[in-house]
């Protein structure tokens, strides 16, 4: 294994030791920058998913998986069950053939990923599959702005008009809204 750091092409930093590596992919400019990124389908063929990640560390996944290819992205997952553990986690390699020695055939492997800082070394199991974004559903497109109508304007309306059907007639026509609008 390697231990020469890595660099993140996401948000264009080197990380050069254990805790930058840690702190740099669990931290809110990181997050926010994959979020970006995230719907890219180019990135699906050059990434892999792991799960049953355990106990680990992202240091100890990070350099395990970097002696198949160097690692430009890390997506991290955290369990929110229990705190400051990850729970799953996405890693995004500079080129395919990288996820291809990892899980041949695209099939689901089990891998082997040693415990930094552990004597004597404790492995941990994890699932490593290819990575599947699921399609998103259309968003429902947003309502039209009624124009603005003051609230002294549709309160001295209302007070005109004594029958409660006529008031709420008498509001569909300030606010012109049509029978569609009405029904959802």
């Amino acid at each position: 294994m390697r231990n020469e750091g890595m660099r993140c092409s996401l948000c264009n930093v080197v990380l050069t030791n254990p805790v930058e590596i840690e702190s740099h992919f669990t931290g809110k400019k990181h997050r926010k920058n994959q979020h970006s990124k995230a719907e890219n389908p180019e990135c699906q063929s050059k990434s892999i998913f792991i799960s049953r990640v355990g106990s680990l560390n992202l240091t100890s996944i990070q350099e395990y998986f970097s002696q198949y290819g160097t690692v430009c992205n890390i997506l991290v997952f955290n369990d929110t069950k229990i705190q400051n553990r990850i729970y799953s986690v996405i890693i995004e390699f500079e080129n395919e053939k990288s996820v291809e020695d990892i899980i041949p055939g695209k099939k689901k492997r089990i891998h082997q990923i040693p415990k930094l800082g552990t004597n004597p070394v404790q492995i941990q199991s994890v699932t490593v599959t290819e990575r599947i974004m699921k399609s998103r559903p259309a968003r429902s497109p947003s309502p039209t702005r009624a124009e603005d109508i003051s609230f002294s304007v549709i309160k001295l309306q209302l007070s005109l008009v004594l029958d409660l059907d006529e008031q709420m007639e008498r509001i569909v026509d300030l606010i012109q809204l049509n029978q569609e609008d009405i029904s959802n």
